[in-house]
C-alpha cells in the first residue's frame, strides 16, 4: 500500500512539475523543491504577464475603434443615431459573463453595455449587476469585439 502511495504521488509530481519521477517524494532535497517551486513562479508569472498585455492590448484597440467611430458621427460620415453591436466569440471558451451580451445594441456615443446575467445556455442565465463598459474586454482574458450595426 505504502509503495502504491509513493509511486502515484511520484507520477503526480513527474506530471505537475514536469520532472522526472521521484522515489520518496517525502525526502525532497531543499534544493529540488527550491528549483521546483521556481519553476512554477516563473511559469505563473509567464502567464499573468500575457494575460494583463493581452487586455490591455484589446482595450487600446476598442478604445481606438471607439474613438474613430465617434469622429466619424461629429464629421458626418456616419448617422449620429448609429448602434454598436456586441459580438462573443462562440466556441468551448465562451464565459458565462459574455455569453448574454452577444447581439446586444447600444449607442455608438455614450452608449455602454451592461452585463445584467450571467449563464452561458439562456436557461441557465440568472440575474447579475455585473459592470458596465462602452467596449469589450469586460474582464480579464476576454476575446469579445464590436461591429457596428448594419441598418
Amino acid at each position: 500500500c505504502a509503495a502504491r502511495r509513493r509511486s502515484r504521488c511520484g507520477v503526480w509530481v513527474r506530471r505537475r512539475f514536469g520532472l522526472s519521477p521521484v522515489r520518496y517524494p517525502g525526502q525532497l532535497k531543499l534544493d529540488r523543491v527550491e528549483e521546483m517551486v521556481r519553476k512554477y513562479s516563473d511559469r505563473q508569472l509567464r502567464w499573468r504577464s500575457m494575460n494583463i498585455a493581452r487586455t490591455e492590448t484589446l482595450t487600446a484597440a476598442h478604445s481606438g475603434q471607439q474613438a474613430v467611430w465617434e469622429e466619424m458621427i461629429r464629421t458626418g460620415l456616419l448617422p449620429p443615431t448609429q448602434r454598436k453591436v456586441f459580438m462573443t466569440t462562440p466556441d468551448s471558451r465562451l464565459c458565462a459573463v459574455c455569453a448574454p451580451l452577444n447581439g446586444q445594441t447600444v449607442d455608438v456615443i455614450g452608449g455602454e453595455f451592461k452585463v445584467t446575467e450571467v449563464g452561458l445556455l439562456p436557461s441557465e442565465r440568472k440575474p447579475f449587476d455585473g459592470p458596465k463598459a462602452p467596449y469589450p474586454p469586460i474582464h480579464a482574458m476576454c476575446r469579445c469585439a464590436i461591429r457596428l450595426e448594419i441598418a
